[in-house]
């Protein structure tokens, strides 16, 4: 069954240098988007049209017994999380209605993480959008001192709770333990997420992302660490269409850069 969120189609608008851009999460939007220049559809499992862009996730059946979804995990998956949840000073928390502060904190977070990874931040105009609609929901995990050790942001809608963002604390004091313990960490937020969107009743949780070709030692390594939780290799499609004159050239002029959207 597809949970109940305020904005269950997932379809959201924002402004981004200059035009104004939708984005219809996981499906073609039920109805039409008046007033954007560029509508995107994200991460559908059917392609939306001839031109869409093809990649591939990770996802996770929630309609199977949470028992079962656990025995999926790979032997060292399962011990770490056993151990974060029995033996850490963890505490796991959720803001599945996030204010603007909470998502800002998130974003900041998330920030210095992509900066030390030299990857691009969070963009917060999407971030906004889907809180105000009631399609954002963001997870934490704290070690014993209250610090916050990972986050992660998610779309929430049409029964899929899709990972966007994934950051963690930046460790300086070269410490293997404390490497660990964030490694460890990290793996029982996304159990704790795992549970918290299949009690929320949705079907699916997707990874955001999975690196099947080894297009890099830091992606294969990240698809490792994903992998350990078990599930399915899924094909996505996401594809952009013009809905203004300002739209068209704009989506021409990135396409003739080589710029993906």
């Amino acid at each position: 069954m597809a949970a109940a969120y305020p904005n269950p189609d997932g379809v959201i608008a924002f402004r981004r240098r200059g035009i104004t851009i939708g984005e219809a999460y996981f499906d073609e939007a039920p109805v039409e988007v008046d007033r954007v220049d560029l509508m995107r559809v994200v991460g559908a499992f059917s392609p939306p049209d001839d031109g869409a862009r093809q990649l591939h996730t990770l996802v996770l059946d929630l309609s199977a017994d949470e028992d079962a979804i656990f025995e999926q995990m790979s032997k060292d998956t399962r011990s770490k999380v056993r151990r974060a949840m029995q033996k850490d000073p963890l505490q796991v928390g959720a803001a599945t209605e996030p204010a603007a502060a909470d998502v800002d904190a998130f974003a900041d977070f998330y920030d210095r993480f992509a900066a030390a990874q030299s990857v691009s931040g969070a963009f917060r105009p999407r971030l906004h959008a889907l809180a105000d609609r009631g399609n954002l929901v963001l997870t934490a995990v704290s070690g014993e001192d209250g610090q916050v050790l990972v986050r992660h942001a998610y779309v929430a809608a049409r029964g899929r709770g899709f990972m966007l963002y994934s950051g963690s604390v930046l460790d300086q004091s070269g410490d293997s333990g404390v490497r660990n313990l964030i490694g460890r960490a990290n793996r029982y937020l996304h159990w704790h997420d795992i549970r918290l969107f299949k009690e929320r009743g949705f079907d699916v949780y997707d990874f955001g992302g999975l690196d099947v070709t080894g297009r890099s030692e830091k992606t294969a390594g990240i698809a490792r660490f994903k992998q350990g939780f078990g599930g399915e290799v899924r094909a996505v499609y996401s594809s952009t269409s013009a809905r203004s004159p300002l739209g068209a050239v704009v989506k021409r002029v990135l396409g003739l850069r080589g710029v993906e959207f």
